[in-house]
């Protein structure tokens, strides 16, 4: 399994691993902020390994400034991954061509506005969504945080420093520049999120402690095309609130669940 480069519109190279199986569907999957293509604790590689063995072809991609992929952290913006996702998009369909599968996103945390907006603009060629503790609205989840970690992250001072460092430390040293922050400003995913056809399935733990679970739940009340998903006890991703390393029984419980779903959303 080997690695490959996406060549974006503005330059940048996309480090992306290709998953083959039977084409029963195909998966694009889309990580969070300050992770890479396998995300957290490894669940977007586990989960594109538990689809082959069902017949479910994947793509993995390192947005801009993560992982593998050219650009800095403070390239990254909700643009960008805009531009990463055309990328992946344009490759698949050159890859199949005319046999290109049904095709269906899965977006976790930060990658969730990109997943929304990619099928907002694409109906004929992505069948439908599912986000994994989604980023639903960069208000509540990052401009008026609602969550102590965010709260900590857009901090005054952090904030009142940012037009001089054009710098903002989400953790370990990943920091993003102005841009994605004035983006935020400006981009509202749950206006996409409202205005969408697709299928949209939301799977949320009610202890995330990094993106509201009030969000999901309110946001996706009353939407025809919404299937809402709460996990009682899971903290953000797949791990249970007590159990920071996901190897406990109830964290692989979710896994599996969150997995089950993801196939079954596919079909």
């Amino acid at each position: 399994m080997s690695i490959i480069k996406l060549r974006t519109t503005d330059g940048l190279d996309i480090a992306a691993i290709h998953t083959k199986a039977t084409s029963r569907a195909l998966v694009l999957w889309l990580h969070g902020i300050a992770v890479n293509r396998d995300e957290h604790l490894g669940f977007f590689r586990d989960g594109a390994a538990r689809l082959a063995n069902e017949g479910f072809d994947s793509l993995r991609i390192d947005f801009r400034g993560h992982g593998e992929s050219s650009g800095s952290p403070a390239d990254f913006s909700l643009v960008g991954q805009m531009l990463d996702v055309q990328a992946a998009l344009r490759y698949l369909s050159d890859s199949y061509g005319p046999t290109l599968p049904p095709l269906f996103l899965v977006a976790a945390s930060f990658g969730a506005p990109a997943a929304l907006f990619a099928a907002l603009r694409a109906p004929f060629l992505i069948r439908g969504l599912t986000l994994l503790a989604p980023v639903l609205s960069f208000r509540r989840t990052f401009l008026e945080p609602e969550t102590a970690w965010a709260k900590e992250i857009f901090n005054a001072e952090a904030l009142k420093a940012l037009p001089r460092t054009n710098r903002l430390d989400f953790g370990d040293g990943f920091a993003v520049g102005a841009r994605l922050i004035e983006e935020m400003h400006l981009i509202e995913p749950e206006r996409a999120l409202r205005d969408l056809q697709q299928r949209v399935v939301v799977i949320h733990g009610d202890h995330d402690s990094m993106v509201p679970f009030a969000v999901s739940e309110q946001l996706t009340r009353g939407l025809q095309n919404c299937v809402f998903v709460p996990v009682h006890g899971m903290d953000h991703g797949f791990i249970d609130a007590d159990d920071e390393d996901g190897v406990g029984e109830r964290s692989q419980r979710n896994k599996k669940l969150i997995l089950d779903t993801i196939i079954e959303a596919c079909v």
